[in-house]
């Protein structure tokens, strides 16, 4: 990933799932909240590209964007983007075990929130876009926007 624009390009073409059918049909928004929410908690202090935390807080802003984007079918599980990501590249999961990092293998589990254990890292280029506010906002307007048209609550 080299520019703004590659970075924007990953958020597009972010594997969501779909849910529904018909006039219900609609992508799910757990990948772009979660993002949000992280660009938030880089933004806050609570997070770097290169470590965020599993926690309350990230959680937190994670409700606060779902609760304005969800319809009734979707699940408020901020663990199942923590964990998926790592299948869009550009997001590395990882546990931390008796001293040792490995590969996040599964869903973070909610007992585990702020002990340090579980955390990402952007990779692959993207940490480099999250560093700056002109960045994160520039970001932060392309998850937006396909909510926007969507009639979804998010500004």
């Amino acid at each position: 990933m080299r520019s703004i624009d590659d970075a924007i390009e990953w958020i597009y073409g972010l594997h969501v799932g779909v849910t529904g059918t018909g006039t219900a049909r609609h992508e799910r928004p757990h990948k772009p909240v979660l993002l949000l929410a992280v660009l938030d908690m880089i933004a806050q202090g609570h997070a770097t590209p290169d470590n965020i935390p599993w926690s309350r807080k990230l959680r937190e802003r994670f409700i606060v964007y779902f609760d304005l984007v969800r319809t009734p079918q979707d699940q408020n599980t901020p663990d199942n983007p923590f964990f998926r990501l790592n299948s869009d590249g550009h997001w590395e999961g990882v546990e931390i075990t008796a001293g040792t990092v490995s590969r996040l293998r599964d869903n973070p589990l909610m007992g585990a929130l702020d002990k340090g254990t579980i955390r990402a890292s952007l990779t692959g280029g993207l940490e480099h876009f999250v560093l700056s506010a002109t960045d994160r906002l520039t970001l932060r307007q392309h998850i937006i926007k396909p909510m926007v048209i969507l009639g979804k609550g998010i500004d």
